[in-house]
């Protein structure tokens, strides 16, 4: 039973890649931004936040959703931890801020 808990644990964790750096590590170094786009099929996608206004790349491992929903609306406002890595800006951690959206 105990690895049973220790696989749990392991699968819960933050996923942070080799290479990667966060920029922020607490709850307060999270920021707010709006879905620019996302791609279901492809589950990926961009946020936008900050001024002036920066493009972080977003994928469907990064959602906490505990609603059990993996995809983001365009114009969707999100809090997420900004993640510096060698390809670019990466989301995190990423969180509706509101309650879930319909699409149109």
């Amino acid at each position: 039973m105990t690895l049973g808990a220790r696989r749990l644990s392991v699968l819960c964790a933050p996923r942070i890649s080799p290479g990667s750096e966060a920029i922020g590590e607490r709850e307060a170094d999270m920021i707010e931004g709006r879905v620019l786009r996302y791609d279901d099929d492809r589950a990926f996608g961009f946020i936008v936040a900050g001024e002036p206004p920066r493009n972080y790349f977003v994928h469907v491992t990064d959602l906490v959703d505990s609603l059990g929903y993996q995809d983001l609306v365009s114009g969707e406002r999100v809090r997420f931890r900004p993640v510096q890595t060698d390809k670019g800006l990466r989301a995190r951690e990423v969180r509706r801020m509101g309650p879930r959206s319909c699409r149109l």
